[in-house]
């Protein structure tokens, strides 16, 4: 059984010369509201980013199932963030 490293609750445990990267759920995106997808981008961003530098994004390419207002939300997100 593969296991899955999380970028939100692993990186303290990883060693500074570990990034993070992606991790936003698209299966989460596909079923969210736009603001959930908001509300959980913000989130990613600063868990992700607390200690190190972190790269947003989604945990594997965004899929036509994702509704295109949820991807945008998401990048709009990303976009604006300032750590």
């Amino acid at each position: 059984m593969e296991r899955r490293v999380d970028a939100i609750t692993q990186p303290n445990n990883l060693g500074e010369q570990i990034q993070p990267c992606g991790d936003i759920d698209v299966v989460v995106m596909k079923d969210a509201t736009v603001e959930q997808v908001r509300q959980g981008t913000r989130q990613m961003l600063a868990t992700g980013s607390r200690k190190h530098r972190y790269a947003a994004g989604t945990n594997t390419s965004p899929l036509d199932y994702i509704p295109r207002e949820n991807y945008r939300v998401m990048a709009d997100e990303i976009a604006r963030f300032t750590p």
